[in-house]
């Protein structure tokens, strides 16, 4: 999955997005115009986010309503889990690699930058990040008209 970044200002973000903890200050660490893979996605406080890699080379949780898609393949590893009593992270749903969507240390720690949990998103965004590419070539071939590979 690839977005493309449209918003990347708190103060040009939605109203109903201040009501759960954005700013019009708040630090987003993307370039408009950008193109960036998508490592995950959870429904945060009944919005959805997408994990992404961004510009300070973080794994970080961004609205999806700073995106436009790009590409809506979904990575083969991706796994979907409900989460029926939202926990303390108010995270209702996460789909995304599997020690993303069915760790709810792994999830926590990853928010807090925990260095086994980011050694762990590191491994699986090269795999995610591999199909990605090897996507784009398949669909580039069938664009000019050559077999896939």
């Amino acid at each position: 999955m690839v977005v493309k970044c449209v918003i990347n200002s708190g103060k040009e973000l939605p109203k109903e997005y201040f009501e759960i903890g954005y700013t019009p200050n708040s630090k987003i660490d993307l370039v408009e115009g950008r193109k960036y893979n998508v490592y995950g996605i959870c429904l945060w406080r009944s919005k959805l986010h997408y994990l992404l890699w961004d510009e300070c080379n973080i794994s970080v949780w961004y609205p999806c309503i700073m995106f436009s898609m790009e590409d809506g393949s979904i990575p083969t590893s991706w796994q979907f889990r409900y989460i029926n009593d939202a926990d303390v992270y108010s995270v209702q749903a996460i789909f995304g690699y599997p020690e993303l969507a069915y760790s709810e240390s792994h999830f926590a720690a990853l928010m807090e930058l925990d260095k086994n949990a980011l050694e762990i998103f590191s491994k699986r965004k090269n795999e995610i990040d591999l199909e990605i590419m090897e996507s784009m070539e398949r669909l580039e071939e069938r664009r000019r008209g050559q077999p896939p590979t």
